[in-house]
Formats: C-alpha cells, structure tokens, sequence
C-alpha cells in the first residue's frame, strides 16, 4: 500500500516539476508586478473588500459612481474565496492607494515602452515588503488566483491524459501551453475572476469527459460534472459555454448504453446539481439588471457599448489584438513584447491549427477506408501514408475540446459586439481544451517517435519566454532608475548646476541627436540630483521650443519615467532620466529649436524657480541646445504628409507664408491635397484656427480652391493646390492657436475619418493637427 504515492510520483514526476515551476512563476508574477497595476484589479479588489467588511454582494448602479464599477455585477466565487482569506487584513488604507493614479499614464498606443506605464504612482514606504494593510491583502488575494492557476494546469494534464491515456509527453505540452502561456502567469496571479474560471471549467470539462468517454458513466460522474458546472458558471459568466459541453457528454454516455432512461436521470442529476449551486445567481442577475449573464451591465458601464459597427474588416484587426493578449500584453495593455515574439506566436498558432485540419481530414479518410473491404497491402499503405487511425474516444474527446473552446470564442465574439473587447484572457476559460487541440495539431508534423521531443520543445519554449517576459519586458517598466555613483556625476557631459527651488539641481544633459525630422523621436537624457527632502511630486517638463517661442513638442512627467516621485528622493540621490520626446509628423521645416526644462507642481501648476551656479534668478525654466529640424523626405510639396481621409484624399504638405502675425492680419496656408481614388461627392474642406477650448478665431469651410476644383471632378493621382486666407480678428488675444484641417460631405455632414499612414498605429481620427501659429 505504502509504495502506490512513489508509483504514482514516478509515473507523473514531469506534471510535479511543471506545477512546481508554475507556482514559483506565479508567485513571481504576483510579487514582483506592483499592486493594481494588472487589468481591472481597482474594480476587482472593492468586490473583495465589500464582502470581507461584512457588506455582503454589491449591486450596480449606473446613477452612483461606485468603487466596482461592471465588476459589481459578476458571479460571486473567486470574490467570496478571496473575501474569507483576507478578511482579517486592515484595508481601510486602499482608497488612499487607489487614488494615486499616474497623470502621465501612457498606453502601449501612445507612449515607447517603460516611459510611464504604471497606472499609478508606488511608494516603496507604503507598498514594500513586509506588506502590511490592503496591499497585503491585495498579494494575498492575488496567489488565491496562482492556486487557481495551478488548479488548471492539472486539469489540463489529465484532460490530455483521457483522450489519449499513456502519452504522457502530449499531457506534458499541453500543461505547459497552459502553465507557461505568460498572459495566463500574469492574469493567473492577479486580483481577478479569471483564473478561477479557467480552474472551474477545467475541472467540469475533465468531469464531462471522463463521463463521455469512461465505461461506467456512474450516476456518480454527472453530479460531479453538474458540481463542477455550477462553480464554473458562479466563477463567471463566460463560462456558459460549459453547458452544452456537459450536455453533449451527457447524451454520449447515454448513446454507449442504449439507456435513454440514464439520459433523463443523469441529466437531471447534473442540471439538478449545476442549478442548486449557482442558479440563484442568475436569477437575482435577472432581477436586478434584468439580463441573467449580466452582460447588459458592461454596456451601460461603458457608455452604452460599443458604438461603432463591427465590420469583418474591424473584427479581423480585433481579432489580432485577442491573439496578442492571449499570449503577452501585459499591464492595462501598456506593457507589449517585441513585434517578433509575435509573429512567433501567431506563427505557432496557425501551425496548430492547419494541424488539427490535417489530423481532421485524415482521420476523416483513415474511418472512411476503415468501413470499406480492402486488402492488407493496402491498409499498411494507407497506414504509413496517413498515420495510425485514432481510437474513437480519442476522437470523441478532442470533438469535445472543439465544442467547449469554440462556444467561448463565440461567447466572446458576440461581448465584442457589445463592446470594445479585445482581451484573449476572455479566453481563458477554454484555455485547456485550446492548448490541448494546439499540441495535438502540432503532433501532425512530427513522427510518433519525436513526440517527446516536441513536448520537450513546447516545455522549454514556453519556460523561456514566460521568464523573459517578467525579467525582460515588465519588471523594467515599473523599476526606478539607478542611483549615480560619484564617477558616473563626475562624467557628467554639457554642465548646467542649476538648481529649482532649491530642492532638485539639474547636472547637466545629452542630446540623442543634433538633427532631427518631423515624425522622428528625439533622445534628451537630464541628469538630476535632489538637494533637500520634498514633500511633493513635483512634474518635470521637456519641450521643444521653435524660433518662434511655439511649443513643438513636449513631454511632461514624473522623475524615472514615472517610478521616482520626488517626495520619495534621498538628498544626494542623483538619476540619469532619459525623455523620448516625438515631434510631430506635422512639424514645420526646416527650422530649428531649443530645449527648455522645468519642474511644477501637478496640482497647483505652479513653477519652480530656477537659479544658477551664482544664486541668480533665471526664471522659472532654463533653455539649452540647438536642434535643427529638417524636411522629412525630398518632395515637391513643402512638409510632406502622407494623411489619409478613408482612402479617398490624402493630404501630401501644406505650406503657410507666416507663423507670427499680429491681431487683426491674415495668414495664408496652402493644402496639397492628392485624390485616392475617383470620387463621385463634392467634399467640403475646413480649416480652423483654435484656441484653448476649441474656441475657434478664424478659418473657413469651403470646397476645393473655393469652389473651383470639386472633387468630384478630380482624376485619381491629381494633387490640387487648395489655399486658405486664415485672418485674425482685431481683438483676437495674444496666444499660440492651433490649426486643424479635414474633410466632411456636404450632403450629410459627415467628417471623414483620417489616419497618418507613416504611423504604423494607425490611429483613426477625425481632423490633422498642422503646425501652430503665434498671435502677439
């Protein structure tokens, strides 16, 4: 009896060491990633903490701002767990953590990666170890989801194992296609439902084969699937898609006994059992959103839901987003990896899938051969041609697997429609039966004797890139600069010894560039050092300035790309702090302009002053180096463009005779536009000057060279010189006015959408944003 643990350690030592490695991983991700610094973890956590306080389930209402926001309105399960097991930590101290957002927060879609991706602003002194209050509550709310994390690796591996029972090297890729997918480290360890509902219907998945495909479909294995059911669906709502799966199981064990009677007992035992648990909830959703899935609730908390139509054009670019977040994009979609890694991934993606349409049509030939008379010749032909015909369970069960992750993509397909939702962790719960089918489409390309090798391949891989994600790409983008050592400010480069205020010096600084085009990024590297302790956050700012005094471009933000608040600087503490600051594509050249530093405070907007070496006041900036803008590309437009108006104009330069002018005087700018494609509407052009507000001063909406050249009867490939007399009223304020161009139809109304095609982001949006003008 004592030797039947080692027999089954012996037997299954290689899910051990993936378990094992998954919780270090897990715990890993969950310490070293500050606290709600994983998606939607400030809505999550409130749900935990209203029901660890006493306050039972909240409900949401979309007349009260509340704490929860849409996440007030999902099944109860990992939220309840979470509650019993941090119930005894103080967390009154959470708002307080709550409510130090970053103010120069930058997505993946606006901002070079590690310059200010932490959505809020950390104190090591209230956040560091040993944890204390709610963020200790928070981590161990957290490993709550590693533990379910590593629940869904097991299932994983037994799922594997009751398709195809003894290929334990299959078992062991397909755990580790779970257990080591980074997205499902990063979401399996935060503060989220997700974990728990890829746990959930990882078990009642198992529990449905195993009735599927077992011979003794006992009474007792449909309760077990029908438990499993009702704690998937109380994990999240998603995880409806389970129904028809224990449904199909059900009807399948009941087709191998020719026992319809078992049908209707089992079923009942199952949907019984499924309902008692979790059913109340979706009636109490009914009653008080009057939607049982609760869907309805994310609509109204984001504005209505989505807004715009979901073309197949649209849902194909959304569907890259899904496939990128399903393996690694990290933070509130701040933190991305290198465009490589991708293409590696979706290129493993679509191997696994053409090898399920292999391993599908071959099984399909291989039955089809099977049911005819045939020689023996012929069927060893047909053997080495086509591989082994697979048993049918294990065809049963991998139908199974196809029905379960496909009724979760549809589920998610149709939440898209609701609203913008491009998560592939909304996948997470058929994230077992998903890497089960990628590793058996993988087998069609390897001989029978290699599987072990791939196993190997996919373990090694998938380790691999979940360390390199944590060590390489997040852990980066929320860790504060190193300090400088004495010889590293000895060797400090262009000297400045400024010092703001009296609290911060500026040491010197280097320039990435002595050049640069529009649309280029521009490297300029400040070396600060604190001369007395600081109480406030104070906001460095960087801006380009022309020989016009306009602010071309600029960067605001905190010391350490956003991990260095100044409140928490030793005195003597000294940074390198590198700023990449994008000029604009729309940039006016040539020219040239200067570098102009400052600190203020965020709340007050209020300055600095800065003083030299001396104690003499500068002001409260200091100005410094000399950048030429040059013409970014030869053309024979001035500043060329290339602004695309939904590909049917696109705007190519523009020129304008002045950029200084005083009240009352008039500018003159000229538009190059390029027609697209033949167009059969006359759009009208506008041309706006704006002030603070959009308050407009000047401008006009006219068509083409004031009604000269319609573009209706432009040829594609034409370019049509457009001019427009901008003139300023005599009262209009000294200022520095922006100027915005587009197009819309003059029989709706309705603007053309734009995107700049040199950005590969693609940004849609509704006006170009030229260079800025100077009134005084």
């Amino acid at each position: 009896m004592k030797s039947q643990p080692k027999s089954l350690v012996h037997r299954h030592w290689g899910i051990l060491l993936i378990l094992a490695a998954v919780a270090l991983l897990g715990t890993a991700y969950n310490l070293a990633i500050p606290v709600l610094e994983k998606p939607d973890e400030r809505w999550h956590y409130p749900v935990v903490k209203h029901l660890a306080d006493g306050h039972g389930l909240p409900v949401y209402d979309p007349n009260v701002e509340q704490p929860w926001k849409q996440e007030g309105s999902q099944p109860p399960l990992y939220y309840a767990l979470a509650a019993l097991i941090t119930a005894g930590v103080p967390s009154d101290d959470f708002w307080e953590l709550r409510s130090s957002g970053n103010p120069y927060y930058l997505s993946m879609l606006h901002g070079p990666r590690g310059d200010n991706q932490n959505i809020l602003i950390h104190y090591p002194a209230r956040e560091g170890f040993p944890y204390h209050g709610s963020v200790l509550a928070l981590h161990l709310a957290r490993q709550l989801s590693v533990v379910m994390a590593l629940a869904t690796v097991l299932a994983t591996y037994l799922i594997a194992l009751e398709i195809y029972p003894g290929d334990s090297a299959l078992a062991l890729g397909a755990a580790a296609v779970t257990g080591f997918n980074p997205m499902f480290l990063f979401i399996g360890s935060s503060v989220s439902n997700d974990a728990t509902v890829a746990a959930t219907c990882a078990w009642a998945g198992l529990a449905a084969l195993r009735l599927a495909l077992r011979p003794d479909a006992t009474h007792r294995r449909a309760l077990v699937a029908g438990i499993a059911l009702g704690l998937a669906l109380l994990s999240k709502s998603s995880a409806i898609a389970m129904v028809p799966v224990v449904g199909i199981a059900l009807v399948i064990a009941a087709r191998r006994t020719r026992s319809w009677p078992q049908l209707l007992k089992q079923g009942t035992l199952a949907f019984g059992a499924a309902a008692l648990i979790s059913g109340w909830w979706f009636l109490r959703s009914w009653q008080l959103y009057g939607d049982p899935l609760g869907a309805v609730v994310h609509q109204v908390a984001f504005r209505g839901g989505r807004t715009d139509p979901l073309t197949l054009d649209r849902l194909w670019l959304e569907l890259r987003g899904v496939e990128m977040s399903f393996w690694a994009v990290f933070g509130w979609r701040s933190v991305v990896v290198d465009e490589a890694i991708y293409r590696a991934l979706f290129a493993v993606d679509r191997l696994g899938l053409f090898g399920l349409l292999i391993l599908a049509l071959r099984q399909m030939w291989l039955w089809a051969g099977a049911m005819r008379p045939t020689t023996q010749r012929v069927a060893q032909l047909r053997k080495e041609l086509l591989g082994e015909r697979l048993p049918a369970n294990t065809l049963t069960g991998l139908g199974l697997l196809a029905l379960w992750s496909g009724g979760v993509f549809v589920a998610l397909l149709r939440f898209m429609t609701m609203v913008h939702a491009e998560h592939g962790r909304l996948l997470f719960a058929a994230l077992p039966a998903i890497a089960v089918l990628l590793v058996w489409g993988w087998r069609q390309f390897v001989p029978r004797r290699m599987v072990a090798l791939l196993s190997g391949t996919v373990v090694t891989g998938l380790l691999i890139l979940s360390m390199v994600c944590l060590v390489v790409y997040i852990i980066p983008v929320y860790a504060r600069p190193p300090q400088l050592d004495p010889a590293a400010i000895e060797a400090i480069p262009n000297r400045l010894d400024v010092t703001f205020g009296g609290q911060m010096q500026l040491l010197g600084y280097r320039v990435g560039a002595e050049t640069v085009q529009p649309g280029d990024t521009l490297s300029v590297t400040l070396y600060w050092q604190s001369v007395a302790l600081m109480d406030t956050d104070y906001t460095v700012f960087v801006h380009l300035l022309d020989e016009n005094g306009i602010v071309v471009a600029q960067r605001d933000t905190y010391p350490g790309l956003g991990n260095a608040p100044t409140s928490t600087w030793q005195v003597g503490e000294a940074i390198a702090d590198t700023y990449l600051i994008p000029v604009p594509a729309t940039t006016y050249a040539p020219g040239h302009v200067q570098i102009e530093v400052g600190l203020y405070d965020h709340r007050s907007q209020q300055r600095l002053p800065v003083y030299d070496e001396s104690g003499a006041l500068l002001g409260d900036s200091v100005r410094f180096a000399r950048i030429e803008i040059v013409p970014s590309a030869e053309s024979e437009w001035p500043n060329p463009l290339r602004f695309n108006f939904q590909e049917r104009i696109a705007l190519v330069g523009y020129e304008i005779d002045r950029r200084m002018l005083a009240p009352g005087e008039t500018a003159l700018l000229t538009l190059y536009w390029k027609a697209l494609a033949p167009l059969d509407e006359d759009y009208v052009v506008f041309v706006q000057v704006l002030r603070q507000g959009d308050q407009r001063w000047a401008g006009d909406d006219s068509m083409p060279q004031n009604g000269a050249a319609p573009t209706s009867g432009w040829q594609v490939g034409q370019v049509v010189a457009d001019e427009h007399e901008l003139t300023f009223p005599p009262d209009a304020p000294e200022d520095v006015y922006d100027i915005e161009v587009g197009w819309y139809s003059a029989a709706t109304m309705q603007r053309l959408q734009v995107w700049d095609e040199n950005d590969p982001r693609r940004e849609v949006r509704s006006r170009v944003m030229l260079s800025k003008i100077r009134v005084e």
